[in-house]
């Protein structure tokens, strides 16, 4: 039996803020990265590294000349290097982070055909040295060789088999390495969309599609998870349903083959409620012992929910927290070197907003 979670109780389980990132210059944050020692972020012509245990900022760089509409941050194997997802620009902009407190340009890719090959790139994934670029505009994935960080090169992309339809809107991908699979997610919700599909990657300048799901479980999908220790991928989307938005888990012990739907947790009270998943686009995955958690941000509720994600088929809401200060319209979180849980807070207007906020989940 599929059971829709938190449909009965909104569970007791409360995170509590630990800190932020306190100054003005800091805010609008999208997609956070963390090695052992240090957490990334962009926005808008910056980019910054901080110490997540000080909750102190290390590095700032502002440059309008190479970064714009920073959304995404993604390390090189060796952690020396910082790729930079700007959307406006066209590009993967590489800084050199050895020094950390002192980042240096490094180069700025645009692809082969430049302000078309990576039009409205918005996240990047790397899986050994390939980088996975996911664009809103040029509806695709496009693969790039980062063997080398200071000399990028074009693999291939993947647009399905509608280019310009079939990934319309492709938001964001993740990989399997062992089986070479990409699988992704678009946020378009127009007939022929491919909502949530994958690809056989095993000949990266050749990616072949494996298969799609267009319907409402996965309508305007915003974040997909691959999580190999349940063979289990997990999509963020907005339901075209009564229910305010969804988490739902897919089988893909056969990747080769459509998944099936596994379970599903759903937000429901009003869009704003702390119950709401309202616009979600991003989950951490937490284990402990044999429970695996997941916590789940909301842009509209400016929420964090908490999941019991043990059973497969039967998520449980266990607890959650609002804030429009400290979670304003939060587009990631992320789990740090410290075990605490990240925001990165898109709505920053106001100096009230803060741009990155710690939690800690208090899982039970």
């Amino acid at each position: 039996m599929l059971l829709r979670s938190g449909i009965i109780a909104a569970g007791s389980v409360k995170p509590t803020l630990v800190s932020t990132l306190d100054n003005s210059i800091y805010k609008s944050t999208v997609y956070l990265k963390f090695d052992a020692q240090y957490g990334y972020f962009g926005h808008g012509t910056r980019f910054t590294i901080f110490d997540p245990v000080a909750m102190s900022v290390v590095a700032e760089v502002n440059d309008s000349t190479h970064l714009s509409s920073v959304s995404c941050v993604e390390l090189s194997a060796d952690g020396n290097y910082i790729f930079l997802a700007c959307e406006q620009n066209a590009s993967v902009t590489v800084y050199n982070i050895s020094t950390k407190s002192s980042p240096t340009f490094v180069q700025q890719f645009k692809g082969p055909t430049p302000n078309t090959s990576l039009n409205g790139v918005s996240f990047i994934k790397r899986s050994g040295n390939t980088l996975f670029a996911t664009t809103l505009s040029r509806n695709s994935v496009a693969l790039i060789d980062c063997t080398d960080p200071t000399n990028l090169a074009w693999i291939s992309e993947f647009r399905g088999p509608t280019p310009g339809t079939s990934l319309k809107s492709c938001r964001r991908c993740d990989i399997d390495p062992v089986n070479n699979i990409l699988y992704y997610v678009c946020d378009d919700t127009s007939a022929g969309t491919h909502r949530f599909g994958a690809a056989d990657i095993s000949t990266p300048a050749s990616p072949v599609e494996l298969w799609s799901i267009s319907n409402d479980d996965v309508f305007s999908s915003r974040g997909v998870y691959y999580v190999a220790s349940r063979n289990l991928v997990f999509v963020n989307a907005t339901l075209n349903t009564p229910f305010l938005g969804a988490v739902t888990a897919y089988d893909v012990s056969n990747p080769l083959v459509t998944p099936a739907k596994v379970g599903q947790a759903v937000g429901f009270g009003t869009a704003t409620s702390v119950t709401s998943l309202e616009a979600t686009r991003s989950t951490a995955f937490i284990t402990k012992g044999s429970k695996i958690y997941a916590a789940v941000v909301a842009e509209t509720p400016d929420n964090i929910s908490l999941f019991d994600w043990t059973d497969a088929a039967n998520p449980v809401r266990i607890g959650g927290v609002k804030s429009t200060t400290n979670l304003n319209s939060p587009l990631d979180i992320q789990i740090g070197p410290d075990g605490y849980a990240y925001a990165g807070n898109f709505a920053s207007n106001s100096l009230s907003v803060e741009g990155v906020s710690k939690w800690n989940l208090n899982l039970p």
